[in-house]
């Protein structure tokens, strides 16, 4: 998905976490959208905001986090403002399955991962 340019990928993570670590789409591929939020209670007004639904409408929407959880809770939410709204209909409302951390573990090598992860609770 990271190489198609009908995808967007969405880092569902605060702005300190996204800003010494990221997801790099290819050249050509994905466009890669930072809320640059605080917290997470920011996320829902971004996502509302006009210009982030343009960028969302008929695209493949692509999610991701730390470890798995905020982005379940991202795409719950696009998934039901989707079903709410006839104008925000994209292809298909994905995430990384256990997040960077699975992600680094199944790309041991970083696969498209620019950066660190930063966990919190260890």
């Amino acid at each position: 998905m990271l190489g198609d340019k009908d995808t967007v990928v969405i880092d569902v993570r605060n702005y300190y976490e996204t800003c010494i670590g990221r997801i790099e789409p290819p050249r050509g591929g994905a466009e890669f959208l930072d809320p640059m939020m605080r917290n997470s209670r920011e996320f829902p007004k971004w996502l509302n905001a006009p210009e982030t639904k343009e960028k969302l409408k008929g695209k493949k929407v692509m999610m991701y986090c730390t470890g798995g959880i905020r982005c379940e809770r991202a795409t719950a939410l696009l998934s039901q403002m989707e079903r709410a709204e006839d104008e925000l209909q994209t292809q298909g409302i994905y995430h990384v399955r256990g997040g960077i951390d699975r992600y680094l573990k199944t790309f041991p090598e970083g696969g498209y991962w620019k950066g660190r992860n930063y966990l919190f609770d260890l």
